[in-house]
């Protein structure tokens, strides 16, 4: 096996899975980078305060709902107030789910 013929046998297999599911996941448009997306970890921090507390304050039993969306991003027995800026993405995700599955 050489270069050559490997390369011949990725384009068959590319080929192939086209054909098979009508050219819906196979393209020849070129990839373009992604923008590298920056959160502001003390402003998140600060909305996370915000919205936490006004959840607490309509109903405490939102607390084991605000821990389990918590854990599912930071693992076990993490707590929001123990992350670094490093893990402001983990905070913006965690205030998502928590915005869009407590504040209905």
């Amino acid at each position: 096996m050489n270069y050559q013929a490997l390369t011949q046998e990725i384009f068959k297999a590319i080929d192939i899975e086209a054909k098979e599911h009508d050219n819906k996941y196979v393209t020849n448009e070129k990839m373009q980078a992604v923008e590298e997306v920056t959160y502001d970890y003390d402003s998140l921090m600060s909305e996370f305060q915000d919205v936490v507390g006004k959840l607490m304050n309509t109903n405490t039993n939102n607390a084991s709902k605000i821990t389990t969306i918590v854990e599912k991003y930071l693992g076990k027995g993490k707590k929001v107030t123990e992350t670094t800026p490093d893990q402001a993405g983990f905070i913006y995700l965690i205030l998502e789910e928590i915005k869009s599955e407590l504040l209905k």
